[in-house]
């Protein structure tokens, strides 16, 4: 069973095992000192495209990590500084830290002859609390999807599982106008996949975020923010992107908007198709008591397929200069596919081949969203005194089928072990309600607070089942990997925010308090739990300029 295991490891989690490269540098000024928040971007010498982007910390540093080998040039800017760029430089395939030579920023020298002002956002700002991508207008996202978008972000991480990493810390939230998605793993990839980045405005990263978001999002939240079309009449566009690579993909999407008087309607549709692959070898060693006990080597290759469609529509209503009344609905639907052959050979301590393990699996699901969102927000006066309201209800249904089947043979191809059938059915059914209301009051030109409150009640409802295949076809559970667990929660949330800028400096405080109410049923062996508390998040910033250079 434990070789089974092993075995059925390798072939459900594609994991990258691959070669990592590190890039680090650092950002000068032509006094040699270090330049803190310049913007960098790694881009490819071939067509200047981007690869990956980040900011200089307070000693001027940069690092990249998990680059791949090809051949690149650094580019670095920051508001009074001309635009720099390094020599091109190659990296190899074997893993290795780089070390560039440090960059120097001059400052930006001007004659005047004619004056032209244009309005131009930098593709990286810096904010007190957050990191701001300015995707609009922005060549970053020809051609390309959400996903791939944060691939390129300052401090994100996407591995080839499509998990989000934000600084090294997993579990990130991801927010889209300011509101939960409350997925995660693959239907959060396809999701981001299948939105194309030509519809978004901007990203933000937030790496502490404020008192006004959920606690659970202390590892990090990324807020994409949707483009908006504030011209009257009736207007859209339509895009399409084909991108070739080992295999092809791709992606289509239409947006209306229609604004006259008091109404506003808006909807868009995007579409994406795409296929990939992992190709993964591995060598293992498993000791035992420090002695060479087995060795794995493994060559595996395996191909997904994807087939996803989203809609976006809603209307907003506006019965006085000062109030909007608006409704939202989203819809995904994804249907994927992923087809595997493993063939490993398992050799013991004196690399002596014992068994031959070909591993062939199937996987086919799909899944299924649904959200819908009734919102306000009346501006009470010419000094920004706002108040929003939303109801939000989401569910999410979802179904994956796998099926993995080994043949034991030896070095002549003679069965020495019975064959080895394994099936699943994963079905999963979310259901979120919440409600909440938000409080904004500016206190003069450069002080605000906020203060606001949520309610949300949310259930999960998973059935796991797995079963050994025998010789005939028949099927018996495997109770060792079978699991039906059924969760519930509720959390009350309020919060207090104050933010306000003297001079250079720059502050903001914030307190969130949570109860949180949670009961779980493992019904597979028949086990329950309730657990009730309340906790208090509190935050803190403070910004400090000193000269145009530094803060």
């Amino acid at each position: 069973m434990r070789t089974h295991f092993y075995l059925l490891l390798a072939v459900c989690l594609p994991v990258s095992l691959f070669s990592q490269n590190t890039l680090r540098g650092k950002i000068i000024d032509a006094k040699g000192q270090p330049v803190e928040f310049a913007a960098v971007t790694l881009l490819l010498k071939s067509d200047s495209s981007l690869v990956k982007g980040e900011v200089t910390d307070g000693s001027g540093v940069y690092e990249m990590i998990n680059i791949a080998p090809g051949s690149y040039f650094m580019e670095t800017s920051m508001i009074g500084y001309a635009t720099s760029r390094s020599d091109v430089f190659e990296i190899k395939n074997q893993p290795a830290a780089f070390e560039l030579p440090a960059l120097l920023l001059r400052e930006a020298v001007a004659v005047l002859d004619e004056v032209v002002v244009k309005e131009r956002k930098p593709f990286i700002t810096q904010q007190i609390d957050r990191t701001v991508l300015n995707i609009e207008n922005s060549i970053t996202g020809a051609g390309a999807n959400v996903l791939e978008l944060l691939a390129k972000a300052p401090g994100v991480m996407v591995d080839d599982n499509g998990t989000i990493s934000l600084r090294g810390k997993a579990s990130v939230l991801i927010y889209i106008d300011g509101k939960p998605t409350y997925l995660a793993g693959n239907q959060l990839m396809e999701l981001l996949r299948s939105t194309p980045a030509t519809n978004i405005a901007s990203i933000e990263i937030i790496t502490n975020p404020p008192a006004k978001y959920d606690a659970a999002g202390n590892a990090g939240i990324i807020n994409i923010k949707m483009k908006k079309n504030q011209a009257d009449g009736f207007n859209g566009n339509v895009s399409g992107s084909f991108t070739q690579g080992f295999y092809d993909k791709e992606n289509a999407g239409i947006n209306l908007n229609f604004r006259q008087g008091k109404l506003n309607l808006f909807g868009n549709y995007n579409f994406s198709n795409w296929q990939g692959f992992n190709r993964l070898e591995l060598h293992r060693n498993f000791h035992d008591n420090g002695e060479l006990a087995a060795v794995f080597d493994q060559n595996n290759f395996s191909t997904w397929k994807g087939l996803n469609h989203s809609i976006r529509t809603g209307l907003d209503f506006s019965p006085s200069d000062k109030t909007t009344i608006g409704v939202l609905l989203t819809g995904t639907n994804s249907d994927n596919r992923g087809r595997g052959h493993n063939i490993t050979f398992l050799q013991d301590g004196a690399y002596q081949l014992e068994s031959i393990a070909d591993t062939r699996f199937v996987s086919d699901g799909y899944w299924r969203n649904l959200t819908a969102n009734a919102n306000l927000k009346h501006t009470f006066d010419t000094l920004g005194r706002e108040l929003t309201a939303d109801l939000d209800y989401a569910l999410y249904r979802q179904e994956n089928q796998q099926r993995f089947t080994t043949l034991y043979t030896d070095d002549n191809g003679q069965t020495n072990r019975p064959d080895y059938s394994l099936r699943s059915v994963l079905p999963g059914n979310i259901d979120i309600y919440s409600a909440k209301v938000d409080y904004s009051n500016p206190l003069g030109k450069d002080a605000k607070w906020e203060a606001g409150a949520k309610a949300s009640y949310v259930t999960n409802d998973n059935d796991a089942r797995f079963f050994n295949v025998l010789e005939n076809g028949s099927e018996t559970p495997e109770a060792s990997m079978t699991n039906y667990f059924v969760y519930s929660e509720q959390i009350m949330a309020a919060y207090a925010n104050y933010s306000a800028k003297w001079g250079k400096t720059s502050v903001q405080f914030g307190l969130r308090g949570e109860h949180t109410n949670a009961r779980g049923d493992q019904r597979t062996i028949d086990s329950t739990f309730h657990r009730q508390y309340f906790q208090l998040f509190p935050i803190a910033f403070l910004q400090r300029e000193f000269g145009k250079d530094h803060q």
